[in-house]
């Protein structure tokens, strides 16, 4: 049996075979030195039950959307960004719908794209790697269907300000504009209030 034909287009997500013990990969957000003692104390408390058992998420998005300061319906609990961009790329794509995304940008974006066969609008950053806006206005269309958002951008560390968002959200009424902040701590400010 053959597989679709989208997916034999796609490329694997772009990881160096090197060994990182002791190094330190930006790339991939890890830390060397571990997870915090307060986290190993908590797993060495955990049950058989409390890590067998399926998770439930009400208490954990009710105090999420507490720190956050939206309500708990805003919230989707996904295994990283990646899960997250693959979720929402499989609600709302349907093949042929255009995606509007920076290149280069967070390389799991297009590899999604490209597996719902949606057609990538790539904007081109300018040698200076600011937030190339006047490619995104270009290259939305009535074909839209979603505009990516990766705030700073990775691996450019291109930062969308506030009003050039809100202007891409006029330019682009009927389309979703996906915003990832998964890196907004190295910024002064989060948008994750305009869920």
């Amino acid at each position: 049996m053959k597989v679709r034909k989208a997916i034999e287009n796609v490329t694997a997500y772009p990881i160096k075979s090197t060994l990182r013990r002791g190094s330190i990969r930006l790339d991939l957000n890890e830390s060397t030195r571990g997870c915090s003692p307060k986290v190993l104390a908590a797993l060495q408390k955990m049950t058989w039950e409390d890590v067998g058992a399926y998770p439930e998420y009400p208490e954990l998005k009710a105090k999420t959307a507490a720190i956050l300061g939206v309500s708990p319906e805003k919230l989707l609990f996904t295994n990283g960004a990646d899960d997250a961009i693959r979720s929402l790329m499989q609600t709302y794509i349907d093949p042929g719908d255009e995606v509007v995304l920076a290149d280069p940008t967070f390389g799991i974006i297009p590899i999604h794209a490209g597996v719902m066969s949606a057609t990538l609008r790539s904007v081109a950053y300018q040698p200076d790697f600011a937030f190339p806006m006047d490619g995104y206005l270009a290259a939305i269309s009535p074909k839209t269907k979603l505009v990516s958002i990766v705030r700073p951008d990775s691996p450019t560390g291109a930062v969308i300000s506030p009003d050039q968002l809100r202007e891409l959200l006029f330019a682009a009424p009927d389309a979703l504009v996906m915003l990832d902040e998964t890196y907004h701590h190295f910024l002064d400010e989060s948008l994750v209030h305009w869920v």
